[in-house]
């Protein structure tokens, strides 16, 4: 996206300069309607044109290798804690997150996208007072694992269409989904793809707690 903004910018840019120079009552009308305008402005509107068709098509929005890139688990699992902030609070739950996770290449927003729905139906199920825990298993066999738990320990989610969901997007993402007093999510590793767009797109805060902390490393982690 960095990469993009900037080529996109450029033409857009220069589209700009000439409208304003075109609207500029202090230059001479002949100077002001000079053929040279109309024919840059055409030729930066043709170039945005074919950064959009090739750059933003359907296509290029699905190559499986583009969302493929080098991120700490525990950063997508802070977003994904972040976004669900009022949920946990609204039902007087905290959620916390491992202080330590491995950097592996994997398809972060899908990962993100399965890991927002898991802990979104724990929170739905969650009782004043737990704590949910996320945490992360070793590498095995090209696969790495996340781990949800409730204290006190108590099935996470028990609602069967909650688990038919989950498993769905899980089968969908090719990830799989096991549901018992620890809920524990099967991640495919992937090997990262050649891209502009920098692997350090997903990054932790500087106040990322910890389990057992909260943002400021007070008890409660939201």
């Amino acid at each position: 996206f960095r990469s993009l903004r900037h080529d996109l910018r450029n033409p857009l840019g220069t589209i700009k300069s000439v409208l304003s120079m075109m609207d500029d009552e202090t230059l001479p009308e002949e100077a002001r309607s000079h053929p040279r305008f109309r024919v840059m402005a055409e030729r930066n509107a043709r170039s945005l044109d074919e950064m959009i068709a090739a750059r933003l098509s359907d296509i290029a929005a699905l190559l499986p290798g583009l969302g493929v890139q080098e991120v700490s688990l525990r950063s997508v699992a802070w977003n994904v804690r972040r976004d669900l902030r009022a949920d946990a609070e609204a039902r007087h739950a905290t959620v916390a997150v491992a202080t330590t996770a491995p950097q592996v290449a994997l398809d972060a927003a899908s990962v993100e996208l399965l890991l927002l729905a898991a802990l979104q139906a724990a929170i739905q199920e969650a009782h004043p007072g737990d704590e949910i825990g996320i945490d992360f298993g070793e590498q095995k066999a090209n696969r790495i694992t996340v781990l949800l738990d409730c204290e006190p320990k108590r099935q996470l989610i028990a609602d069967a269409a909650a688990v038919d969901q989950l498993q769905s997007l899980a089968a969908h993402l090719g990830a799989k989904v096991e549901i018992g007093e620890q809920l524990v999510i099967s991640l495919p590793l992937r090997s990262p793809q050649p891209s502009p767009v920098s692997a350090g797109l997903i990054k932790a805060s500087d106040d990322v707690a910890g389990r057992g902390e909260g943002h400021h490393g007070q008890p409660g982690a939201l």
